[in-house]
């Protein structure tokens, strides 16, 4: 004996599919929206992770910053803190120290890896760091004589230079 489903379910069983795909397309949309918003808005200094102020108060205790904004791009929240000296410091959403552009001014000495400092003073005496970056396993640095560099994190070996 079998046992035959009425008319209204198999009409409704057949168009399942549908819905399900239905909601798979609405969500690639939305996240393929989400994948390229970005915004950035400004922020009280004070509103920083707590590392990021710690960072400041020790390697820039006499200056305030200008200007301190909280962006959203990639998925990631990052802030940045723009001085008036035109330098610039970004960090991680839980304050890790990423990037500071100090334009021609060196940067302090205590921020930039020893074996960096000591690969710059060996082969390029007298240059200042002016950029570094950390970008995932890569430290990425800017001399005062336009030399940019480019170190393995761990090993501190270069990777690369651009002149």
């Amino acid at each position: 004996m079998t046992i035959k489903p009425s008319a209204y379910l198999r009409c409704r069983a057949g168009k399942g599919w549908l819905r399900g795909l239905g909601a798979l397309v609405a969500a690639a949309a939305l996240l393929a929206a989400a994948w390229v918003v970005e915004f950035e808005c400004a922020v009280s200094p004070h509103k920083l992770p707590l590392a990021a102020q710690e960072f400041l108060a020790e390697h820039y205790p006499q200056q305030t910053p200008a200007l301190v904004e909280r962006a959203y791009d990639d998925f990631r929240i990052t802030y940045e803190v723009f001085f008036h000296t035109g330098a610039h410091v970004r960090f991680s959403c839980r304050g890790a120290f990423r990037a500071l552009d100090s334009r021609q001014l060196p940067i302090p000495a205590a921020i930039v890896p020893e074996a960096v400092r000591a690969y710059a003073a060996k082969h390029y005496p007298g240059a200042a760091v002016t950029k570094l970056e950390h970008e995932r396993r890569e430290w990425e640095v800017r001399l005062s004589n336009g030399m940019e560099l480019s170190f393995d994190d761990r090993e501190f070996f270069l990777t690369g230079y651009d002149d």
